[in-house]
């Protein structure tokens, strides 16, 4: 290991992206999108014009950005049993991003399983496992644009997947991470299996601008 960096990750990283990584960040916020970002009718996202962002939003966004780092997460939609292919969520993404603040999100998480939703239990085996790999070799497919498709039944919310694979990659702290979502049962069971605090869980109303950014508020006053 030179310099005191880690290793070369083996999933298509560079030693410096790794490096950057696991830098020191500001409090973490991780945020659903269909029905907190974009509307919840609106999942696929196949041109730019599909993507139809909920009303005040992007003000959300560019107000927790100052004091915040974003990091989304959400589950890709299922159609008749088959996840879309990589290079469409890409491109989604891709989309979704252009509309929101430049660099208001630090990396978006997705899960890629066709299945049904993962068990939140299944959390520590699956810490273990990311463990036993270390930090250079995390099960993650790392996309243009700071997108990282995660695989496996856990990843898909109320699984902890993406929250495990993401403190990892990142080096958070899931105890000092903030969560908004709109579900109690997928978001709200997640961060809870996470190990993130309660107190530090936002479930907003489904397609509320306004609800947002009331969350967005309470996180900037709660103490560091």
């Amino acid at each position: 290991m030179r310099g005191g960096r880690p290793p070369k990750a083996e999933i298509g990283v560079s030693e410096d992206e790794v490096y950057e990584q696991k830098k020191p960040q500001r409090p973490v916020v991780f945020m659903d999108v269909h029905g907190v970002i974009t509307h919840s009718s609106d999942k696929y996202h196949r041109t730019p014009e599909d993507v139809q962002l909920v009303s005040g939003a992007k003000t959300a966004l560019e107000k927790l950005a100052k004091t915040h780092d974003i990091l989304l997460f959400t589950n890709q939609p299922v159609a008749k049993g088959k996840i879309e292919s990589e290079q469409h969520i890409v491109a989604a993404f891709t989309h979704i991003l252009d509309k929101l603040p430049k660099g208001s999100v630090k990396a978006v998480y997705a899960a890629t399983h066709s299945g049904l939703e993962g068990a939140s239990p299944e959390h520590k085996e699956f810490e273990t496992f990311v463990r036993s790999l270390g930090h250079a070799s995390l099960p993650l497919h790392k996309m243009d644009g700071g997108i990282f498709l995660v695989p496996g039944k856990i990843a898909r919310k109320p699984g902890t997947g993406m929250l495990i694979a993401a403190a990892h990659s990142h080096g958070i702290d899931l105890a000092k991470a903030f969560v908004i979502g709109d579900s109690k049962a997928k978001e709200g069971v997640a961060a809870q299996a996470a190990g993130i605090p309660a107190r530090n869980v936002h479930i907003i109303r489904t397609d509320s601008g306004a609800s947002l950014l009331q969350a967005v508020s309470k996180i900037q006053r709660q103490k560091k």
